[in-house]
């Protein structure tokens, strides 16, 4: 799936999937006792450990910062478009209104139940119970929908508010029972659903605990996994094709960046790519052989600085 010729884009400013954490939660005392994200491991080189400990850092610093932070609202809504009625849960990123009408959460995607027989992936249960124990009684909630208001299935695309303001999503993200969920041009909370998910990293909040969702070198893939996962390494060179723009990491894995997406990607200069440490997360899959990671939006991206080659990040947020 790799191609060699390099397309250049225009210079902006660069953003990284962990860039930068504003309003913050608490974070157990414990933290500081243990490995901070297990997922971080160090590789040989220096470049690489100044890289992957400046990351670690940024979660250390944000994991601690005031703890009065936790009660203020996260995600603060910009505009109510309806105020429905929730009749059930069906999963933690899906309910159903009072009129049938089916909803997904945007921005955030939670493990699947089970059905047929199937068993459900670890954390699925639990994030449909505490949904469930959120909108319990029936109450009346707001919805704010995203730009696109349907998806493919025909389920209806809103952020949702509790009754006293608070966000739902920010909520799932921030107890660790969620991942957050890039979908152009979707993303208008992105940033502060960010700023949850790492803080529920950094105290390895629920699903944060798993083996799966800690981040793994992309020399060690198998070609076996499929579904989300947080992957770092080396980028061994860029192409693109007729749709795309890739990225070719250590010949273990190809991420692909959409042309239709690379607005969300600004200061991308692809001919600066080859040779700096990247992380990336989103799902993967197979193709033709090979293990793809497509990626929507700069925030799913971590990448070291290109000029020292280092744990440098440039941030205009």
């Amino acid at each position: 799936m790799s191609v060699h010729n390099v397309t250049r884009f225009i210079r902006a400013s660069r953003k990284c999937w962990i860039q930068r954490v504003g309003s913050t939660n608490s974070v157990v005392s414990t933290v500081c006792s243990e490995p901070l994200i297990q997922f971080i491991i160090f590789p040989e080189s220096a470049a690489r450990r100044r890289f992957f400990a400046f990351t670690s850092c940024l979660i250390l610093i944000f994991a601690f910062l005031p703890v009065y932070a936790l009660d203020k609202p996260q995600c603060q809504n910009r505009k109510v478009d309806a105020r429905v009625r929730v009749d059930h849960v069906i999963d933690g990123d899906t309910v159903v209104l009072a009129d049938g009408e089916k909803l997904r959460l945007i921005g955030v995607d939670t493990p699947e139940i089970g059905y047929e027989g199937k068993p459900s992936q670890a954390g699925a249960v639990k994030a449909r119970t505490f949904v469930q124990g959120l909108l319990k009684g029936r109450e009346t909630v707001s919805l704010s929908y995203g730009a696109e208001k349907q998806d493919r299935y025909g389920r209806t695309l809103a952020h949702l508010f509790l009754q006293d303001g608070r966000n739902l999503q920010a909520l799932l993200l921030a107890g660790g029972y969620a991942t957050p969920l890039n979908m152009p041009p979707n993303v208008d909370f992105s940033d502060c659903y960010q700023r949850q998910a790492n803080r529920a990293m950094a105290a390895r909040l629920g699903i944060w605990r798993l083996s799966r969702y800690q981040a793994m070198p992309a020399n060690t893939l198998t070609g076996k996994e499929r579904g989300y996962h947080v992957i770092y390494g080396k980028i061994s060179h860029t192409g693109n094709s007729s749709s795309s723009l890739w990225l070719n990491m250590d010949q273990h894995l190809s991420i692909r960046i959409m042309r239709d997406d690379l607005p969300y990607f600004p200061g991308l200069v692809a001919e600066d790519l080859p040779g700096r440490y990247l992380q990336v997360r989103g799902r993967l899959y197979r193709r033709h052989g090979q293990l793809i990671l497509r990626v929507r939006h700069n925030n799913d991206l971590l990448l070291s600085d290109p000029a020292s080659r280092t744990s440098a990040i440039t941030n205009s947020r």
